[in-house]
């Protein structure tokens, strides 16, 4: 799924589900988004361990060009 879909759909689901008295569930919202941000954190750290052992050459490209653009390359402890 899309990323902008996915919280999208979340956002939408909390403003369309108030409860009886008209309180959003931001915390059902809030997990549901940190659980796709950790799943997206684990892809992440997952395709870069794959990276290093098939192609370190092109992982250290993508670290240097995330260096030039002032964004850190994910690092494996991050998942945590």
């Amino acid at each position: 799924m899309d990323h902008r879909q996915e919280v999208y759909e979340a956002i939408s689901e909390m403003l369309d589900n108030p409860d009886e008295c008209g309180i959003y569930p931001t915390t059902k919202c809030y997990d549901r988004l940190e659980a796709y941000c950790n799943a997206l954190s684990t892809e992440v750290t997952n395709l870069r361990a794959v990276l290093q052992v098939a192609a370190p050459q092109a992982l250290l490209i993508l670290d240097n060009a995330a260096a030039v653009s002032g964004k850190r390359p994910a690092e494996p402890d991050d998942a945590t």
